[in-house]
């Protein structure tokens, strides 16, 4: 079994050369646009109308409005010689073979601007990694390699409306109960589906095409910067020609960059209008009411001169200016923040590089001598298949090869043969070419091995040593075992087990499911308990044909003799309990109680049939005789466990029968406060490779922390502390990565008191995503204290980003940031990044108090970089339905 971990460090380590497995290519539903074609290799004509006495068919395509229902949508087909044809070839990233291709057609000089993904099929996702382009660049009239790969299954369902050769729309759920939404809830308003029978696939990237059965305008209104400020749609009837009233819809605060004249809006398009901000006009001083005064000069006396009828003389008035009155102090809702945002957030340098491990290095020494020369044989007869060209050419060269790689019993010969037969047989799907691979990985380990022989390791090939089975990657092991850190760890983990061994291996679904262990000896010893089924008794029925069988078991334990793990070698005594029989589940707590030398329990079938059980309760009640205990869950709700959090236990199992990978599985660490260990035994239990109806079990892999209801603040803050940082090392909380990480998925929905990641000890990791609790479609977030609410711990490295979550009676779809920006602490710039980053896909509004709290954040990295339009809440918002309770206390 290859033995490698998370990163690069060298355990086994593992070099992908050619993909492993076959790789199923499923018909995918084309999503195309008239004027478009798409397909392998037969076009897709463009929507046409073979019933219009108007017009010539063979001559009139439909325009790029999506719609072939009037006569007036019909067009001249472009002429060859003015077309631009722009190709799209679609190629898989797992054997970087096209998958299908899609052309569109445009005029020449037309600035079209073209979406690739909008043409992906559902079931399929584009490959930013590939392309080491976060959106695919298209260049008009040229062919273009757009990489994609097969859409994992997720908790989550997309749904996409393409539009004009765009993504128009996108909406995102987790379906409850595996409940499948009608798709007619998300058809845009002034549209019809292309087709009527398309059909929501739960846990995939669904596309749907649009058309337009009303007139739809579109305006842009968009800044200095290139950022949309608003969003403007108008929605009428196609013979509605009245004039469009749109200069009603210009963003408060901004006025238009171009006189309105010299604008013309397409009508039934998409537009853009350019705005810039308004200046800020000067306060009119108010009047004094007190008049002026008037000063009287006296001048010099003139002689006298008699004037007949002369006026009477004006006096000289000089007016002194009132100087204007102060300007009026800004309100608080006025001022500007005092705080600086902070610096520019750039995911790849904020996230730490989290590069630790808690598996203790080895100092392996150097393969020398005798062992390297074997080595060099070794490499050299392995070298030799490299002259190997057919089939053919090997049953030329067998009795050689057989003799080097000293075959000589019937089933290698056997396997030997049948490897050399696969290995030249061509290309296979998903594979490629197997015989290239092989040659690959050997010329890999031709070239290295002495490399890794001075680190004291070998290469570990399986090509026919475990036919039908065939590894086609490079494989590095430790000469030594002693040397191998994993093996170790795995040793020192099975030290600490209530049923300890020494063995470097981790239990396999079969002792999982029998309850055995490495190093003891397992008889069944319930026959000596009264209360009861007698094994000979168990398959008897009564006469209503109810079985005697009370689903109890105790088994007795004995250290084997080279069990040097074991200092009490007295026998060990384990009651196990199958949840699906009443009669057990009423009389276990009792009989495990009664009998004090019984120190171990298992409990099978947890919610198989009766979901209503209450095992919290009966985990509370575990007498104190009970050291180890172990659960079968056979639903993802593991609340029950809460009922072990004032429990001292040595060891616990946490199993599933069903799918240990699924990634809804949850834990509250609270649980395990007093618990000194808990075992855990990797298995797969669903795999294609699996015969149906094959019974297997295995550990639960958590990444989601999530505190139960009715646990206490204090009991929260605890949990976390226990997960990231106490008990970090334990397996059950280093999520899906193993060794090194730990769970990156938060739950706090079962506690609507927590609004954020506040108070939280999180030991400085970020997470991928938050559920939180809400009762309204508005989410209500207190500005003045942002800085504490830790909404950067959202912000990830890669191309997947965190994403927030909201469990409640309904859809969130609004972001109210409560409070003045005056009051911004400092560095907000952050934690806005990280609330918009996460909240992206959910905020369809982002509401504030005022404008100055809006011009605030709208000059943030965060909201340009997210494209988030922020506006002051409209007249009659009411946020008093959101959740905004005082956080709790942690102390």
């Amino acid at each position: 079994m290859a033995i490698y971990t998370k990163k690069s460090r060298l355990v086994k380590t593992l070099v992908s050369i050619g993909a492993i497995g076959v790789v199923s290519v499923a018909a995918a539903s084309a999503i195309y646009t008239t004027r478009t074609r798409v397909g392998r290799s037969a076009a897709l004509k463009a929507f046409e109308r073979s019933s219009t006495p108007k017009l010539n068919t063979e001559e009139v395509i439909t325009e790029d409005k999506n719609n072939s229902n009037t006569d007036s949508n019909l067009v001249k087909k472009i002429n060859p010689k003015d077309q631009v044809v722009t190709k799209l070839i679609f190629k898989d990233s797992a054997d970087e073979k096209e998958k299908f291709t899609a052309e569109i057609i445009s005029k020449k000089g037309e600035d079209k601007e073209i979406d690739a993904v909008a043409y992906i099929p559902s079931l399929w996702i584009y490959d930013k990694e590939k392309q080491k382009l976060d959106k695919p660049k298209v260049v008009l009239g040229q062919e273009n390699i757009i990489w994609i790969k097969k859409e994992p299954l997720s908790e989550e369902t997309v749904v996409e409306i393409i539009f004009d050769d765009k993504i128009y729309q996108t909406y995102r759920f987790r379906a409850k109960d595996g409940k499948i939404p009608e798709v007619s809830q998300y058809r845009p308003v002034g549209f019809e589906f292309a087709k009527d029978d398309y059909k929501i696939v739960l846990g995939q990237t669904n596309r749907f095409m649009v058309r337009k059965t009303k007139s739809v305008t579109i305006i842009d209104f968009v800044d200095e910067r290139g950022s949309i400020v608003y969003k403007a749609t108008f929605t009428r009837e196609r013979d509605d020609k009245s004039e469009l009233q749109w200069q009603s819809e210009i963003p408060k605060g901004y006025k238009l960059k171009l006189k309105p004249s010299e604008i013309k809006i397409k009508i039934d398009d998409f537009n853009r209008v350019d705005v810039v901000k308004e200046a800020a006009l000067p306060e009119k001083p108010k009047e004094d009411p007190t008049p002026p005064k008037t000063i009287e000069e006296k001048k010099p006396e003139e002689p006298k001169k008699e004037e007949v009828n002369a006026p009477n003389p004006k006096p000289v008035v000089d007016v002194v200016e009132t100087p204007p009155a102060p300007a009026r102090p800004l309100t608080e809702d006025e001022k500007a923040p005092i705080a600086s945002a902070g610096a520019d957030i750039d995911p790849e340098s904020y996230v730490p590089n989290y590069d630790f491990s808690y598996i203790s290095p080895t100092h392996p020494s150097p393969v020398t001598g005798d062992a390297k020369e074997k080595l060099r044989k070794q490499m050299g007869n392995y070298k030799s298949l490299l002259d190997l060209s057919s089939f053919q050419d090997y049953e030329s060269k067998r009795a050689d090869l057989l003799r080097k790689f000293e075959i000589t019993g019937v089933d290698e010969i056997k396997n030997f043969d049948a490897f050399f037969k696969r290995m030249f047989r061509g290309d296979e799907p998903g594979r490629g070419n197997v015989a290239e691979n092989i040659k690959a990985v050997i010329r890999s380990y031709e070239q290295d091995w002495e490399a890794y022989a001075a680190k004291g390791m070998v290469p570990d090939i399986k090509f026919w040593q475990n036919y039908p089975t065939v590894n086609e990657a490079v494989v590095w092991d430790y000469a030594k075992e002693s040397d191998n850190p994993v093996l170790n760890h795995y040793i020192k983990l099975n030290k600490e087990r209530y049923f300890a061994s020494s063995t470097k291996y981790m239990r396999n679904p079969g002792q999982l499911l029998d309850n055995d262990y490495y190093g003891w000896t397992k008889t069944d010893d319930s026959n000596r308990y009264s209360e009861l089924t007698k094994i000979e008794d168990r398959n008897k029925v009564d006469s209503k044909g109810n079985k005697f069988d009370d689903g109890i078991r105790v088994y007795k334990y004995v250290p084997e003799e080279n069990n040097d793990a074991v200092k009490n070698r007295e026998p060990r005594y384990l009651a196990k309990l199958d949840a699906n029989n009443n009669k057990g589940y009423e009389k276990f707590l009792k009989f495990i109680t009664d009998h004090k030398e019984i120190t171990g329990v298992v409990i099978e079938n947890m919610g198989q049939l009766n979901q209503k059980q209450d095992f919290s309760e009966i985990l509370a009640k575990l007498p104190s005789n009970i050291k180890t205990l172990t659960l079968f869950f056979e639903t993802t709700d593991t609340s029950a466990l809460v009922g072990l959090k004032d429990k001292h236990l040595e060891d616990v199992e946490l199993v599933t029968k069903g799918n240990n990978l699924d990634s809804r599985w949850a834990i509250d660490p609270i649980a395990f406060r007093h618990t000194k260990h808990v075992s855990f035994d990797y298995n797969v239990n669903r795999s294609p490779e699996y015969a149906a109806g094959v019974e297997r079990a295995g550990s639960i892999m958590f990444n989601t922390i999530k505190p139960t209801k009715g646990t206490t603040p204090s009991e929260v803050k605890e949990a976390f502390t226990i997960a990231y940082r106490t008990k970090a090392n334990w397996k059950i909380f280093n999520g899906n990565f193993g060794d090194g990480s730990w769970a990156s998925q938060i739950d706090l929905s079962e506690h609507p008191e927590l609004r954020s990641l506040e108070g939280l000890d999180l030991n400085d990791k970020v997470f991928t995503a938050l559920t939180l609790h809400n009762d309204t479609n508005v989410f209500e977030v207190d500005s003045s204290t942002i800085n504490r609410q830790n909404w950067d711990r959202l912000i990830v490295r890669g191309p997947q980003k965190a994403k927030l979550f909201f469990e409640g009676p309904r859809q969130v779809d609004t972001l109210y940031i409560k409070g003045n920006a005056v009051n911004l602490p400092q560095d907000y710039n952050k934690q806005f990044y990280g609330l918009f980053e996460a909240g992206r896909e959910v905020f369809r509004n982002v509401y504030v108090d005022n404008e100055a709290m809006r011009e605030a954040i709208q000059d943030t990295q965060a909201a340009r970089e997210h494209g988030i339009n922020v506006q002051i809440k409209p007249k009659g918002f009411e946020a008093s339905g959101a959740n905004t309770s005082t956080d709790p206390s942690f102390d």
